[in-house]
């Protein structure tokens, strides 16, 4: 869900040509105005959100969780965690559409408001992976809540962002 700020940005951007219409403008910050972000480097600043997005995402497209955390699940709680991931693809495709209808406001709308809209949105969407999280977590067993936790931890590592630094509290929430 990440993506729906810059794809709505590209799209912004595309509009700006028609005379008929207001000019939405946005800037694209210089290279020293950025913030990159190793997760192998600091984990601990890849946000909750980002990383179970991640998690869910590699469960649906692998149709299952890794071995060594499948081992410390019994079958129900496997399921449990696998329908959180089928549930967080329909929510983050019915995310993604309701950014499209952001589209409407091209040309009516200040970049202001665009990008408040879009916000709003995106932590939405990101509220709705930390519950589908929490609610699994809470019908596993505390071995099994570890297990899949450590693994969500390790995920971390491997990611990477990019974010403008006048963005980062924003790309951080909800904490």
């Amino acid at each position: 869900m990440q993506l729906l700020l810059p794809v709505l940005l590209v799209l912004l951007g595309a509009s700006q040509g028609s005379a008929q219409k207001p000019r939405v403008e946005f800037s694209v910050p210089p290279p020293s105005e950025w913030v990159h972000i190793d997760g192998s480097k600091n984990p601990e600043l890849i946000p909750e959100w980002s990383a179970w997005d991640s998690a869910f995402r590699i469960v649906v497209t692998a149709g299952n969780l890794p071995t060594a955390v499948l081992q410390m699940l019994t079958k129900e709680e496997a399921a449990t965690i696998k329908a959180a991931a089928n549930q967080h693809g329909k929510a983050t495709a019915d995310c993604e559409a309701r950014g499209l209808k952001l589209m409407q406001f091209l040309g009516r709308e200040t970049a202001r408001v665009i990008n408040e809209k879009t916000q709003e949105l995106n932590l939405d969407c990101r509220r709705q992976t930390l519950s589908l999280r929490d609610r699994s977590m809470e019908r596993l067993r505390p071995d099994a809540r570890v297990a899949l936790t450590q693994w969500v931890e390790e995920l971390k590592k491997g990611m990477r962002a990019s974010v403008p630094k006048a963005e980062l509290d924003f790309y951080l929430q909800p904490k």
